[in-house]
């Protein structure tokens, strides 16, 4: 998994990438995350994507909402 930027997730989305994807968090205080994951991983659950996430971030606390384009929207607590 690769976290990416907001102009890199805009521009990936643009151009039909379709393994991206975005955590919203319901904390305002809480920035949005970007990522990209490889072929292998995108059957990865909506945890296990907030799971490698917070392996560089610190583990954060909260509703989240996980977007995969690839599938249906989950939301995480």
């Amino acid at each position: 998994m690769k976290e990416l930027n907001q102009i890199e997730y805009e521009n990936l989305r643009e151009s039909g990438a379709r393994l991206i994807g975005r955590v919203i968090p319901y904390d305002s205080t809480i920035g949005v995350m970007y990522y990209m994951v490889s072929p292998d991983q995108q059957n990865f659950c909506a945890n296990e994507i907030l799971d490698t996430l917070f392996q560089i971030h610190a583990p954060l606390q909260g509703q989240f909402d996980v977007i995969r384009h690839w599938t249906t929207p989950a939301v995480v607590t």
